[in-house]
């Protein structure tokens, strides 16, 4: 009898041993995956389902957290599958994806959207501002939940999504919580529309006002890699799971880039034709050919000169720790403002004058409640116009100067017959005075 019960014993215990405990769900595969590590010609694989995905505009293939990635221009890249092939979501569902942000955009854009306007559907991106939102049509109505803090530049992040009738809007970054928005109900799908990977789905005007104020097309700008759409809403445990089975590199992957003005240091006077390169993506928009932009050098200074295009060839002192100057200021216009039009750094009249005519250089006042006396350089006789005068320190801001109740001056270079030469600038600068220097070369 005890020989019995010991047997017994001796099963149960290999059973108790043997068996897995309580049963979890098991991870079901993604409805769709884009790992990004192979571009046939225009066109991306999405593994799950094996649509040759079309993607468009610039982009570069770069190193992912498991293979390549893509990285997305923000102006013009895209990647769509067509609503034939694209995922038909119509309840609970997650997305997950590890992403770099280069730069925020000019206002939400997706990651991955598949909606109607803001009808039915759904949009997870990233706002004006880097934070991270999952937006949804639930019960008619278009819902939102935005992370409170910022996603990082330049780094890799891990984000994620989900939603669920009874569980409402959650979202993640790196595999901790960072936002949740309570909204019962079932999501209206847009099961009839496309799926958009990194491209907003039509032109959107840009959340911070500018002027004038025109809607713009645009792409997120950065790096997506192993894109994934669930048709459930997974746990919390299974997103850490998702979070740490990559380890991408930490630190800046993506670059911070410096305005290009060519060698550094003195030079052989003269100005000379360049191509100054920007950044790959940004420069492989612009048709230019090799001496698109213009560099001016000096014997005896560090200082450049720069004519580039990405400034609209407006020209820009450069000095010798890459720190830009130029008179592209605060604009305003209206009441106030010459004619009611513009005040505004570009206005300036030039004449070219006759040779030995220009006889000194004058600094004045524009509606000043005082008149200074100008200040008066002499200037050697001889064939003197705007190409051979060289500003060599900015320009000044008296604080008696206003126009349009900012900060104003205005330079003079008079001759006998008038004023010649004369720029006005605006700018929010603290008002005070400094310095304006011309050099004539002979």
């Amino acid at each position: 009898m005890k020989s019995e019960l010991l047997l017994i014993a001796t099963a149960m215990a290999c059973f108790s041993l043997a068996s897995p405990g309580p049963l979890q769900a098991q991870p079901t595969e993604p409805v769709a995956k884009w790992s990004f590590n192979r571009v046939d010609g225009t066109t991306i694989r999405n593994s799950s389902n094996g649509a040759q995905d079309r993607i468009t505009g610039l982009f570069l293939r770069v190193p992912g957290v498991s293979g390549q990635a893509i990285r997305f221009d923000g102006d013009t890249t895209s990647i769509t599958e067509p609503a034939a092939t694209a995922p038909r979501i119509s309840g609970a569902f997650s997305i997950d994806a590890w992403i770099v942000v280069n730069t925020y955009p000019w206002n939400w854009v997706p990651i991955v959207d598949q909606r109607n306007e803001d009808r039915a559907g759904y949009l997870f991106g990233i706002d004006s501002f880097g934070h991270l939102g999952l937006q949804v049509a639930v019960n008619g109505q278009w819902r939102t939940v935005s992370s409170r803090i910022q996603l990082p530049l330049k780094k890799w992040s891990h984000v994620a999504a989900t939603f669920g009738s009874a569980q409402g809007l959650s979202i993640y970054i790196d595999d901790k919580l960072a936002g949740y928005l309570s909204s019962p109900g079932e999501m209206v799908p847009a099961n009839g529309q496309d799926l958009i990977i990194g491209r907003v789905r039509e032109a959107i005007l840009p959340a911070q006002w500018i002027h004038p104020k025109y809607p713009v097309w645009y792409s997120f700008d950065g790096i997506i890699d192993e894109l994934e759409i669930y048709d459930r809403a997974l746990t919390a445990n299974e997103i850490a799971a998702q979070y740490s089975a990559f380890h991408p590199p930490q630190g800046n992957v993506l670059p911070w880039p410096v305005l290009p003005s060519g060698p550094p240091g003195p030079g052989r006077f003269g100005a000379y034709y360049t191509h100054l390169k920007y950044d790959p993506l940004w420069d492989a928009q612009r048709r230019v050919g090799p001496d698109s932009d213009i560099v001016v050098h000096f014997d005896l200074s560090p200082i450049r000169l720069v004519f580039w295009q990405g400034t609209n060839y407006i020209p820009a002192w450069v000095t010798e720790n890459g720190k830009w100057y130029t008179d592209e200021f605060m604009e305003t216009w209206g009441k106030g403002c010459p004619d009611g039009g513009d005040c505004e750094p570009m206005s300036e009249l030039l004449r070219v004058h006759p040779p030995g005519q220009l006889s000194t250089f004058v600094m004045g006042y524009v509606k000043s409640s005082t008149t200074p006396a100008p200040i008066q350089i002499p200037i050697p006789a001889g064939p003197i116009g705007a190409t051979n005068i060289t500003p060599f320190i900015q320009m000044a801001w008296p604080s008696a100067s206003k126009c349009c109740g900012v900060p104003t001056s205005r330079m003079c270079m008079e001759s006998p017959s008038g004023t010649n030469f004369r720029r006005r600038l605006s700018s929010t600068r603290p008002a005070r005075a400094r310095r304006t220097i011309f050099r004539p070369t002979r």
